[in-house]
């Protein structure tokens, strides 16, 4: 017999007896992914899982995403009863008109068509537009709308392209503004600074649909929760690096927005034109032969002091540079932004980073864009999100792990630009037995799960570095 389910557009509501609801409870659980080093779990008061089915009811995006997998692991069907709301008729909008981007408009058509059921999650290759694709999206949508960033640097960018294809006033809330809209623009951090205003909280409570961009990212921090505390009628959530293969990650994004709905690959991009093609030099350094008391310390020794990659990454930019390129150094560290700023004193280049005036990082990027500079040196604050088309080369020396943190540091590269042909990315990593070794192959796994090709060369030279870039780069610019 199949169990009872009533599905609106933000709970699923089972009527199950004591032994399949035993089963189902096990099934829509996942493990913390640190189980195993809470008091909790080494006491034995805990079994070490989120379970999501509580009280009878779980997330409606949760059950719709994974229902088939929970019958065919369980063998238990379910009987649906739908209860979802009554829209209004969809506005006419605006439509993307070329054809080259004509994928927009099928990413908006499947946004809509679960609109009713809650909404979903989006994953695009990074400059596959997905402002534009929610801009289409909020033309046609006739209710209150708010559209997530992730950082500061992201409110005015969003906003000004908002507002050019929507052609009416577009709310702000964030960086010490509060001027909310029928489509409205903030940062999660502000939004959760105001939850005690009850001006803010009449506001918050009418909007019906919430986009929140760089899902993956904004899962992840504390105050993710203010993204829960209203209702709307469906949540859609923007990616292009979720890492659904883990379970945890997938069951919570599943849960917040829902299935996913729309996928757009960087292969796809390239095929259609919308997007560059990019290569990948990896650099393995010899690790120092120096012992760390911790993980802070090894990261200073092995990659901020070590002084072969410091050098090697001087001289790379520094070539490139004079090949006419347009260059941005990334790293994870303000220490490594200035120390490798200090050592780049004959070639022009800004720096970007979190205590730099957005309005000062603004402007230095729109001087690299005019061309009137052709470095960048920036932590974190360009890992995702920013928009820089005419940058065709990069050097990536943060050596961080993570999967998402190489796609989304490459895809900053991957727009188009008419003096531009292809991507060049360099990866500096450590060699042998250490974790920056086994991170260095994570990122290299990451970029080929994007199709890039990655060559890997070993060097302990500066010499070694250059001669590796040399053969890398394309006949025509070669020295």
């Amino acid at each position: 017999m199949a169990v009872p389910v009533i599905l609106t557009n933000r709970l699923a509501f089972f009527e199950a007896n004591p032994e399949d609801y035993a089963k189902l409870r096990d099934a829509f659980a996942f493990f913390h992914p640190n189980y195993r080093f809470t008091p909790a779990y080494k006491t034995g008061g805990w079994d070490g899982k989120i379970h999501l089915l509580s009280r009878k009811q779980c997330p409606a995006g949760l059950f719709r995403a994974i229902h088939r997998d929970i019958t065919a692991e369980t063998g238990i069907d379910f009987q649906v009863t739908y209860r979802r709301p009554e829209l209004d008729p969809f506005l006419p909008g605006v439509t993307m008109t070329d054809p080259r981007y004509s994928y927009q408009n099928d990413c908006v058509a499947a946004m809509l068509k679960v609109l009713p059921r809650g909404g979903g999650i989006v994953i695009a290759a990074t400059r596959a537009g997905k402002t534009a694709i929610c801009s289409i999206a909020f033309s046609k949508i006739p209710y209150s709308c708010l559209f997530v960033v992730d950082q500061l640097d992201l409110l005015d960018q969003t906003q000004k392209e908002l507002a050019s294809w929507l052609k009416e006033p577009i709310g702000y809330i964030g960086d010490s503004k509060y001027k909310p809209e029928r489509v409205t623009v903030a940062t999660r951090q502000t939004l959760s600074s105001h939850l005690r205003d009850p001006r803010f909280m009449a506001w918050y409570r009418d909007v019906k649909v919430v986009v929140i961009d760089e899902l993956h990212e904004q899962m992840n921090h504390s105050n993710f929760a203010v993204l829960e505390k209203i209702k709307p009628i469906a949540r859609y959530g923007l990616t292009a690096t979720l890492q659904l293969k883990r379970k945890d990650i997938r069951m919570r994004a599943y849960s917040f927005a829902g299935p996913v709905i729309y996928r757009f690959p960087i292969s796809e991009g390239i095929e259609r034109g919308v997007l560059t093609t990019g290569r990948c030099l990896q650099l393995l350094f010899e690790p120092l032969d120096i012992q760390a008391s911790d993980y802070h310390e090894e990261y200073d020794t092995q990659i901020l002091t070590h002084e072969v990659k410091m050098r090697s990454i001087i001289a790379l930019a520094t070539k490139l540079v004079e090949q006419g390129r347009y260059v941005a150094i990334l790293t994870e560290r303000v220490r490594h932004v200035e120390d490798i700023s200090l050592l780049m004193h004959a070639v022009p280049h800004r720096m970007a980073y979190g205590k730099i005036d957005k309005l000062v990082r603004t402007q230095d990027r729109q001087s690299f864009e005019r061309g009137d500079i052709r470095l960048l040196v920036a932590n974190k604050v360009y890992r995702k999100g920013i928009t820089i088309k005419r940058l065709d080369a990069i050097i990536d020396c943060a050596e961080m792990k993570s999967h998402n943190d190489a796609q989304q540091k490459y895809g900053r590269g991957i727009g188009l630009h008419p003096d531009k042909d292809e991507l060049l990315y360099i990866d500096c990593g450590t060699d042998g037995k250490n974790r920056f070794h086994r991170a260095a192959r994570s990122r290299a796994k990451a970029l080929r799960e994007l199709s890039v090709d990655v060559q890997t060369v070993r060097v302990n030279t500066v010499a070694q570095a250059l001669a590796a870039l040399n053969k890398f780069m394309p006949e025509d610019k070669k020295s």
